[in-house]
């Protein structure tokens, strides 16, 4: 890991964070004051968001030097988030209404009338009563980012959801036809304090009993001892045809000793880790070949496709695990004899709303591919939402996925 351009990162989210704060806070005096409320209203908030600056700091330092987050480092965070987070949206509904206000005043200045006084007197008393019942509206309704958040913090991290898909492959023998694979991905094996979360994912795929399993990578956040957090979970997973795996990006972050110590981890867990490699399956007659690529992607190039494919037959179907689906445009779709690539990585944006049955994430505005199934004529990519989560130990609208596939004939 870079362990300066993590500095870097989390001093400028926390800058981030305390204009926020500032700028929330400043409004919420104005408001007490206006109220003739005690000075406590205000003062505690204050200090309140100097400790947070604090406990982030030490929080995400601790994160870097450990890399698991401890129990107690991770209700602290917690903390810390509930307290930033929220603030954001509220920050910009105030925004939006300092803004409003001021293109107000200015139409105002350039198009005056010359009203008489008692007119003047007339708006100002009718106007006043108005702008207070929306500032108490308005204060109520920021209530509810905090309520959110805290739903997201609480519930929806662990909140898993299976996602049935049926897969149409060109050519498929009948003997594959019905064969069920489920898929996990991005794990981030110390995201979530003791790995817990890996125990429910374990009986909930125990319940699916698939034939093979699949995970698209990114089993730690930064180092190999972060690992056995999930280790024991991972080896009582089974299935009868085996567990394939590929790297993440944040599998490549520790120094090289490290990460080839966490390839051994994986494999010993019983995991048939593929680091562009691949295997032929022989089942009732049929040939199904089951490829997988190091990352390539965020300035990661280890991914190598012919040699992941090496050796396949184009008639035969071939299911590919790559880590980041930006890999399908630049390598995959229209040039190669893939079938389906099986991703993950972006965590469907972990922030998210669905409406009108269209589900709207953050995620898209950097991933054109982001969640769900994507197809181009007979070629699919998957991008699974992920069971771990990443930074802020949050959800919101985006549930964390386990997909169960059926294959079917095109």
């Amino acid at each position: 890991m870079n362990t300066t351009s993590f500095i870097i990162f989390i001093s400028i989210v926390q800058v981030i964070f305390l204009l926020t704060d500032i700028y929330v806070l400043r409004n919420w005096k104005k408001f007490v004051l206006g109220k003739n409320w005690s000075k406590n209203w205000y003062k505690v908030p204050f200090i309140l968001s100097c400790i947070a600056v604090g406990v982030n700091m030490y929080v995400n330092i601790r994160r870097m030097d450990m890399g698991a987050i401890p129990y107690s480092d991770m209700i602290l965070y917690s903390v810390v988030v509930f307290w930033y987070l929220p603030k954001l949206p509220i920050a910009l509904f105030m925004l939006f209404d300092d803004v409003f206000l001021f293109f107000n005043w200015v139409i105002k200045r350039l198009f005056k009338r010359k009203n008489s006084e008692s007119i003047i007197t007339e708006k100002k008393n009718t106007e006043l009563p108005r702008r207070e019942l929306l500032k108490n509206v308005g204060w109520a309704v920021a209530a509810s980012p905090f309520i959110i958040v805290g739903d997201g913090l609480l519930r929806k991290v662990t909140n898993f959801t299976v996602h049935p898909v049926e897969l149409a492959i060109k050519n498929l023998h009948p003997a594959l036809e019905g064969l069920r694979i489920v898929q996990i991905s991005d794990l981030h094996a110390g995201s979530i304090a003791d790995g817990a979360h890996l125990n429910e994912v374990r009986n909930i795929i125990s319940s699916l009993k698939p034939d093979m399993i699949f995970m698209t990578g990114d089993f730690v956040n930064f180092r190999s001892v972060e690992f056995p957090l999930i280790a024991d979970d991972i080896q009582r997973i089974k299935a009868p045809l085996g567990i394939y795996a590929c790297l993440g990006n944040h599998d490549h972050y520790s120094e090289y000793n490290d990460h080839v110590r966490l390839k051994s981890m994986i494999r010993e867990a019983g995991v048939d880790l593929l680091v562009n490699a691949n295997r032929v399956l022989s089942i009732d007659g049929a040939q199904l070949q089951i490829a997988g690529t190091d990352n390539t992607g965020l300035r990661q190039t280890f991914g190598k496709l012919d040699k992941a494919l090496y050796g396949l037959k184009e008639e035969n179907p071939t299911l590919l695990l790559t880590h980041d689906p930006t890999f399908w445009d630049k390598q995959v779709r229209g040039k190669s004899h893939v079938d389906v690539m099986f991703s993950g990585h972006t965590h469907g944006g972990q922030i998210g709303v669905h409406i009108l049955g269209a589900e709207m994430s953050v995620a898209q505005m950097v991933y054109k591919q982001w969640a769900g199934l994507y197809s181009d004529a007979h070629q699919h990519l998957y991008v699974n939402r992920g069971v771990g989560v990443v930074g802020p130990p949050l959800r919101i609208g985006i549930d964390p996925e386990i997909t169960e596939f059926t294959l079917r004939k095109a």
